[in-house]
């Protein structure tokens, strides 16, 4: 998760620098190099590129990674509180 997070920010500031970037992160696993690693790209990633990161996580627990980040857990609907948290997070943009 963790490259693909960096990956995704450099391709943002390239395609619309100035502007400001909001990545959407849904994912049901964790990043092979682990949660600290996630942090820390996050981190880096917001305060180089000024992106906006809001994470859903898919049925795994929340370990406090990113500043915007929710849980979905089994059998609710991840469309109800995915959504309602891209919204919050864009509301407060």
């Amino acid at each position: 998760m963790s490259v693909h997070i960096a990956r995704m920010a450099i391709a943002q500031g390239k395609r619309a620098p100035g502007k400001r970037r909001v990545m959407f992160i849904v994912t049901d696993g964790s990043c092979d190099y682990g949660p600290d690693t996630v942090k820390r790209i996050a981190d880096y990633v917001e305060r180089t590129y000024g992106t906006v990161l809001a994470h859903v996580s898919i049925g795994s627990p929340l370990r406090g990674t990113f500043k915007a980040e929710v849980m979905v857990p089994e059998g609710k609907p991840l469309a109800e509180i995915g959504l309602d948290h891209f919204v919050r997070v864009l509301q407060a943009l």
